[in-house]
């Protein structure tokens, strides 16, 4: 027997064993919880605003933007930078430990000619910290 309980029955008492089932059953809902995605709370800075959600060990922010006049965005992640299209409004991460404060950044850029080099709003750091 794994585990009991106490059941009233017409002033009497009696036990009833908890089944390796129906703590599979529990155990199982639990893992399940978990890997149901978590939310983010939403921030905006520089023109930027974000909200995002934690996925089996992923955290993926969506964005808007509201800056004018630029060919791609790039977005700082814990693993590196990545270039983003002109039309993209999402990027991922690996999370890094529970806990473990995180910070990203988005900066909205102008692809420079031939002879020169892109010209790029000032980083817009946001904070993440994975669940």
């Amino acid at each position: 027997m794994i585990g009991s309980a106490v059941t009233g029955n017409s002033g009497s008492a009696r036990r009833r064993a908890f089944t390796p089932r129906a703590l599979m059953l529990g155990l199982a809902a639990l893992a399940a919880a978990s890997l149901m995605p978590t939310a983010a709370n939403a921030a905006c800075r520089q023109g930027f605003c974000v909200s995002g959600y934690d996925q089996n060990g992923i955290h993926v922010v969506n964005f808007t933007v509201s800056i004018s006049n630029y060919t791609h965005i790039n977005a700082s992640t814990p693993q590196g930078q990545v270039e983003l299209g002109r039309n993209q409004r999402q990027f991922s991460f690996r999370n890094g430990p529970v806990g473990q404060l995180e910070s990203y950044g988005l900066q909205a850029c102008y692809k420079g000619t031939f002879l020169s080099k892109s010209s790029c709003t000032p980083w817009a750091m946001f904070t993440h910290t994975p669940r």
